[in-house]
């Protein structure tokens, strides 16, 4: 092996056993040499048998085979390669899964280049890495002199604000064989430094998660430039604080019309316009986990929540049924005959007794009115009928006076469906922007709005009527806290699914890889979630659990005792004036005076 050979072997796996062994345990070799002489094939051919020889205990390494059939890319995959026509060449396919998992490559070139020209392989090289969303490479390029071995990154913008590949000198080998600086981790951070450049970023104005105070100028075609005063939310504040760390200035665009993704060539609002190249990326209350997501590049999720069907709660109005009707058939039955008998009893024995005023006397103690002793029988009999009666309308009136109390003492709420299945077979109409699969079609309203819209229709509907809606728990709390004197809507219990926000870039976009490591950065900080906690409400209570009454307890009497000790007082003072009163002649003239 040559000296040349030989300097570039030992500084690959210097770099592959001190930083990617670290990372993971297999690394995956895919090499090319496309039209490439006999010397220049049997110099990659020993680079890549040394590397095998020396490459250490803990790291596994994967040839890939030379059968032209296409093999997913891996997490770490070392390429050797004489020229970028041959990088080109390889055949790879991206998982599905590239959203979520970031790659890396190590493209080692084989050739060696002169002054001139080298920059020109880095840039391609960099660019054909980004056809296949992989931001994180670096190049290994050996100049004229063996030890002369550099490497090469990138940044996604220049000075001018202009997006594109600026590549730079990262790091480089000394005489022997070691990193002239010293470095953490190999690839470096995907990190962006907007030099107060201007964004266009495209919102949905959603509350609790972007709201916006001078909305119609923001709708514009030029849209507005975003000042910390002027937007609050969630995903407001988050964009904020991406701009100020990562030095950009916003330009705001706001659609009229609501954003929804149906398909590749079918969206509307934010997703419009970033599909029409007006917008570099768009935010407000959008979901990470559709379906649809891979026709755009899609940020870390940076807030969850869940999707619930929204109901109106409706008093139940038969309950003050029970006000006309408190008692069963039997109850009814006994005390019609009871009376039928004392008025048969008083028709026959009226003059025997003696009686005066019975019928009054009768219905008047009915509600608990004091009879005068007066009217009262003088014999043994009619006393006796007469205590049964006061006994059994006392009761009744006690029961009476329970089911009065608990009617009046709390609303009682029609019970609501606890489930998806519950709802369909119950017929409630869910109103919603479009069809979805998890509801039919046939009990699905169309109506083409924003949830306050919605919930809107629902409050206002006609009573009995069974309708609901969909929208996040976040959206039905705002509202239900805006709205807590007059708002009767609820949530069922059961989800429909966790709904994920994440921010939208078009394809291919250079803004998501320096975003997400600062997202997660506010992530794993907490930053999130003490904004969270500024706009969520916290002790969010579900209207239903309003009939769940608690206890009655002496903590719930407060109130009536003081005003009992405060009459007792006023009454024995009473008492002690008129006790006074009757000794003094001139205190008496006082109250009298005075009543």
């Amino acid at each position: 092996m040559d000296l040349f050979t030989e300097c570039l072997a030992r500084s690959v796996v210097y770099l592959a056993n001190n930083f990617i062994a670290t990372q993971i345990n297999t690394l995956v070799i895919r090499q090319s040499c496309l039209n490439c002489s006999y010397p220049l094939y049997e110099r990659q051919r020993k680079l890549i048998d040394y590397v095998l020889q020396h490459s250490g205990p803990k790291l596994a390494v994967h040839i890939t085979n030379r059968k032209p059939q296409v093999q997913e890319i891996s997490h770490y995959t070392l390429f050797v390669v004489n020229n970028v026509e041959a990088f080109r060449k390889q055949n790879w396919s991206v998982p599905d899964r590239v959203t979520e998992h970031y790659y890396h490559f190590l493209i080692v070139v084989s050739a060696r280049f002169q002054e001139i020209g080298f920059e020109y392989i880095v840039r391609e090289l960099i660019l054909a890495s980004f056809h296949v969303h992989v931001p994180n490479v670096i190049v290994v390029i050996q100049r004229t002199e063996p030890q002369d071995i550099r490497i090469y990154a990138h940044t996604f913008f220049d000075a001018d604000c202009k997006p594109g590949v600026q590549i730079y000198e990262y790091n480089r080998f000394n005489a022997s064989g070691r990193l002239m600086k010293s470095i953490l981790q190999l690839f470096p951070p995907l990190s962006f430094t907007g030099n107060n450049c201007t964004v266009r970023v495209s919102a949905h104005q959603v509350p609790p998660y972007f709201m916006l105070k001078n909305r119609k100028k923001a709708m514009t075609e030029k849209g507005i430039l975003l000042e910390g005063s002027e937007a609050r939310g969630i995903d407001a504040e988050l964009l904020l604080l991406l701009a100020k760390a990562m030095r950009f200035r916003i330009q705001l665009l706001m659609p009229n019309e609501s954003t929804q993704l149906y398909g590749e060539a079918n969206v509307s609002g934010c997703l419009a316009q970033l599909a029409a190249g007006k917008a570099d990326m768009a935010i407000g209350s959008l979901s990470g986990s559709d379906k649809r997501r891979n026709f755009f590049s899609i940020s870390a999720v940076y807030h969850q929540c869940y999707f619930v069907f929204v109901l109106r709660s409706q008093l139940a109005s038969n309950r003050y049924n029970h006000l006309l009707l408190p008692f069963r058939r039997k109850i009814w039955y006994a005390t019609g005959i009871l009376l039928l008998s004392l008025l048969l009893f008083i028709g026959i024995l009226r003059r025997q007794i003696l009686l005066n005023y019975p019928l009054e006397s009768l219905l008047v103690s009915c509600f608990g009115c004091p009879v005068a002793t007066q009217r009262l029988a003088t014999s043994f009999w009619g006393r006796y009928i007469f205590v049964n009666w006061l006994l059994l309308t006392l009761v009744l009136r006690c029961a009476y006076q329970a089911k009065l109390f608990d009617v009046l003492r709390a609303p009682h709420y029609i019970v609501l469906p606890e489930c998806l299945q519950e709802m369909i077979e119950q017929n409630y109409t869910l109103v919603s922007s479009s069809y979805h699969d998890f509801y039919p079609e046939y009990i699905t309203y169309r109506m083409n709005s924003t949830f306050q819209e919605r919930y809107r229709y629902l409050e206002n509907a006609a009573l009995g009527k069974r309708l609901a809606t969909i929208s996040l728990l976040n959206n039905l709390a705002y509202w239900n806290r805006k709205h807590r004197n007059n708002s009767s809507l609820t949530y069922m219990r059961e989800p429909i699914y966790l709904y994920q926000l994440a921010i939208y870039f078009p394809k291919l976009s250079l803004y998501k890889y320096a975003i997400d490591r600062k997202i997660n950065q506010l992530l794993s900080s907490g930053v999130m979630g003490h904004i969270e906690r500024r706009y969520l409400s916290v002790n969010y209570i579900d209207m239903r659990e309003s009939h769940h009454l608690p206890k009655i307890t002496n903590d719930i009497f407060v109130g009536v005792y003081k005003v009992i000790v405060a009459l007792f007082i006023l009454s024995m003072l009473l008492f002690i004036l008129e006790r006074l009163s009757m000794k003094w002649q001139g205190l008496r003239q006082i109250i009298e005076w005075m009543q």
